[in-house]
């Protein structure tokens, strides 16, 4: 589903869950995957990760590195 996945250590999150203020050591994910994978990509996480709301968003891309964005398309088959 992904041709990459950055892990980002050691970011804080303070957020509103259940009428309180929380305040969690979490990762974050970045995914290079394409723009037609997504939704698979959001299903597998949501069947993964231990909340009951996952966090996925996603932002596409204008523009970059051609041959990098090829490798990513070459990487993740089309749906």
């Amino acid at each position: 589903l992904a041709a990459c996945v950055n892990i980002i250590p050691s970011i804080t999150s303070v957020y509103e869950w259940e009428g309180k203020i929380e305040e969690d050591n979490e990762l974050l994910l970045m995914i290079k995957t394409r723009s037609a994978r997504v939704n698979d990509v959001s299903e597998y996480i949501k069947k993964n990760h231990p909340y009951d709301v996952a966090e996925v968003i996603s932002s596409q891309i204008e523009s970059g590195n051609a041959p990098y964005l090829k490798w990513i398309g070459d990487i993740v088959p089309d749906k």
